[in-house]
């Protein structure tokens, strides 16, 4: 996925981060919500890495029903929960 509408990168909540770190590192299958083009969507996935490039927060996201195991990119600050857990909008 490319975010085709970038605006300005809202650094997220230091323990929500910590959270996905947790999960990448575990290699949990956990429900992922996040806003893409005005939509809100939500996969079965594992968080394979969370990482920074060029002035953001990422996370790389490989849904469940991926046979191919291609995945896709998430900016951080477009989350909207992981396993039912909200992303709080301070740190």
């Amino acid at each position: 996925m490319k975010d085709e509408n970038p605006e300005p990168y809202q650094p997220i909540n230091c323990s929500f981060h910590d959270r996905l770190e947790h999960h990448s590192v575990r290699q949990d299958v956990v429900e992922v919500v996040f806003e893409w083009k005005g939509r809100t969507l939500t996969h079965q996935a594992q968080i394979k890495d969370v990482f920074a490039w060029q002035g953001a927060d990422y996370a790389f996201v490989i849904p469940i029903e991926d046979v191919e195991r291609t995945g896709f990119t998430v900016r951080l600050d477009r989350m909207v929960s992981i396993e039912g857990i909200k992303l709080p909008r301070n740190c």
